[in-house]
């Protein structure tokens, strides 16, 4: 299949997948805002992120971003079964991944998608008693983070996007970045794996009543 006609394909294919995750990206910070006392701890992770980078990372701030970037390559390909050769990360000329075998839009674009250490803190936060609420700080400080690097550098310069084509890509990042900001956002007020039997819900019941409404 050639470039052009495959390009095409993911086009079409994220942007429906779009029509479904951002608007339920939306609704998960409507509840967010209703629930907005339950997120008082995690949103201080966020003001304390927001103080670090400013005196304590800044400095260092470029070179973090990259790290974290090519960390992510580097998981994307673990998680794909790829055998990572080296990793290399730099202040002030970026940084990159060798690894065997072909790459893809999950390898190439999983920086801009997956706060993975979020993720991971939630997963561990199913077995913390819920008194715990610092616990929320740290969780709050890494999807800052996330969201700064995300915001930092998605641009349209940057390969991993042209390679793929910048508008599938975009496209793509929205689709999977929506559903994972989401889905922290719930676990913030519901705890992980009730977060995404709600979000898959909410999926459902928007399919359906889209497919309804076309019958």
């Amino acid at each position: 299949m050639s470039k052009p006609i495959k390009q095409t394909i993911y086009t079409i294919v994220f942007a429906m997948t779009c029509i479904i995750t951002v608007p339920a990206l939306v609704k998960a910070i409507i509840l967010m805002f209703k629930h907005i006392y339950m997120y008082w701890w995690f949103l201080g992770g966020g003001v304390l992120y927001l103080i670090a980078s400013m005196l304590i990372f800044k400095k260092n701030m470029s070179f973090l971003q990259t790290l974290s970037h090519e960390s992510l390559h580097m998981v994307a390909c673990l998680m794909m079964f790829r055998k990572v050769e080296s990793l290399k990360a730099t202040a002030a000329n970026g940084g990159v991944v060798y690894h065997y075998g072909d790459s893809n839009m999950f390898i190439s674009l999983a920086p801009y998608t997956m706060p993975i250490i979020t993720l991971l803190l939630l997963l561990i936060q199913q077995f913390i008693p819920a008194r715990f609420m610092a616990f929320w700080i740290v969780v709050g400080f890494t999807f800052f983070f996330y969201l700064h690097s995300f915001l930092t550098q998605a641009k349209p310069y940057q390969t991993d996007l042209k390679n793929h084509g910048l508008i599938p890509s975009y496209l793509y990042i929205i689709s999977l970045a929506s559903f994972n900001i989401a889905i922290c956002l719930l676990a913030v007020d519901m705890k992980l794996f009730k977060a995404l039997g709600f979000y898959f819900t909410d999926i459902w019941n928007t399919i359906s009543g889209i497919s309804g409404s076309l019958v």
